[in-house]
């Protein structure tokens, strides 16, 4: 599973590290992957001895199991081309800092869940990186400059793919039921929940563990139901974020298990009651009343990001789990997005599919625009050069929302 891989290339995996192993890998590796080898403030090859060996596991053969997927280019290596704004083409400059994550052999991390987006819906899936029918600018050039992975298998429906990315386990033995987030067995204190069972690490832990800084932002879906659910039980030490399946885009509301509607947005484990929008602001009135807010879900979650990026103290390596709620329903942009590049037909007996397909490709290009955002900043301040990017979509397009998996057969929620 992609948690566990990512938890194992990085060496943070249990159990208790061999000095000479650690040391051989070292020698023979740390060239290879163009920085230092370091446990336990070791800062060279030289001084990774019997003594000062860590707990967490040298990345030898047994634990890199995927290696090719997993490097990181050297900071000194270009990471965009064309495609991108100016700013964004340009080569990082190379990190000489010694007192940086990357010389100290452990990258920052920014893993990038996208959620029902259709393998169709990415222009580098199209001949000639199609921006017309798949307008992702950013992702094209991230994978002709990266790694990837075209076999990697999902499960068919939100949470549970969710909570197998944070366990690192197949979702059969974590959660296989969409159910909503707060359902709970009063008879099973441990596995009776929605989401993950509680006596389950999760990635956040693990990267924790292993000295990162972590940061969750976006949608969770992966349980409720008690403090251990959330993302700071699961070992996220900031978090932004809505438990459910789905919320609007504008109010933030979702339907809770009993059938009401009631605000879904949290900071920590409060709510996040100063960053919900005023009571005229919805997907047909975008503009605030007077003193009150009036902003995109996924514009705040971006704002969140690039607050956490801005304010790393990069002597320390950063975890950051960025899952949007783009592109899952309710078909929701802002109407200048909509209005930008795209045209709606007059009406028509077709015309509302027409509208839901166009209001998709906004949605589309606005999720890859964030991440072309966030990817600047982190080449302004100096972060890109040392940083491993993960992106994955949570499972494929939904049909019934204009999803294009093609030439894929079914859709979500199929087999």
């Amino acid at each position: 599973m992609l948690g566990a891989t990512l938890a194992r290339s990085l060496g943070l995996g249990s159990g208790k590290a061999d000095p000479t192993e650690c040391h051989s890998w070292c020698e023979t590796n740390a060239n290879a992957w163009g920085q230092k080898c370091m446990w336990d403030g070791c800062t060279s090859c030289s001084e990774c001895s019997d003594d000062e060996a860590g707990s967490s596991g040298p990345l030898t053969s047994n634990t890199l199991q995927y290696e090719p997927a997993l490097q990181y280019e050297p900071a000194d290596a270009p990471r965009l081309v064309s495609g991108l704004p100016a700013s964004l083409a340009e080569p990082v400059p190379p990190q000489r800092d010694a007192s940086s994550s990357a010389s100290r052999g452990r990258p920052h991390v920014l893993f990038f869940l996208a959620d029902d987006l259709g393998w169709a819906e990415v222009g580098y899936h199209h001949a000639h990186s199609d921006t017309e029918h798949a307008p992702t600018a950013t992702l094209n050039t991230l994978a002709r400059s990266g790694v990837r992975l075209e076999r990697q298998y999902m499960h068919k429906l939100c949470a549970p793919s969710r909570a197998a990315i944070q366990t690192g386990r197949a979702p059969i033995h974590v959660n296989a039921l969409n159910a909503h987030p707060s359902s709970f067995n009063p008879d099973d204190p441990v596995g009776g929940f929605a989401g993950i069972p509680r006596n389950m690490t999760g990635l956040g832990s693990i990267m924790h563990r292993g000295g990162y800084s972590t940061h969750y932002v976006g949608k969770w879906d992966a349980g409720s139901a008690t403090t251990d659910h959330t993302p700071r039980g699961r070992g996220y030490q900031t978090s932004l974020y809505y438990f459910s399946h789905q919320v609007d885009y504008w109010t933030f509301k979702t339907v809770t298990g009993s059938g009401d509607e009631s605000f879904d947005l949290w900071d920590g484990d409060e709510p996040a009651t100063e960053l919900l929008n005023g009571p005229s602001c919805n997907d047909r009135h975008e503009s605030p009343g007077k003193g009150q807010n009036c902003t995109y879900l996924d514009t705040l979650f971006e704002a969140r990001v690039h607050d956490i990026v801005a304010t790393h103290n990069q002597t320390a390596p950063l975890f950051l789990f960025w899952s949007p709620h783009l592109i899952h329903g309710p078909m929701q942009v802002p109407s200048a997005e909509l209005r930008d590049g795209f045209s709606l037909p007059k009406a028509s007996c077709a015309s509302r599919w027409h509208e839901t397909v166009l209001k998709k490709r906004a949605m589309i290009k606005h999720l890859d625009a964030s991440l072309g955002r966030v990817v600047s900043r982190m080449q302004d301040n100096g972060m890109w050069g040392s940083t491993l990017l993960v992106f994955s979509s949570d499972n494929g397009g939904a049909a019934r929302c204009g999803g294009n998996n093609f030439p894929l057969r079914g859709a979500k929620g199929t087999n």
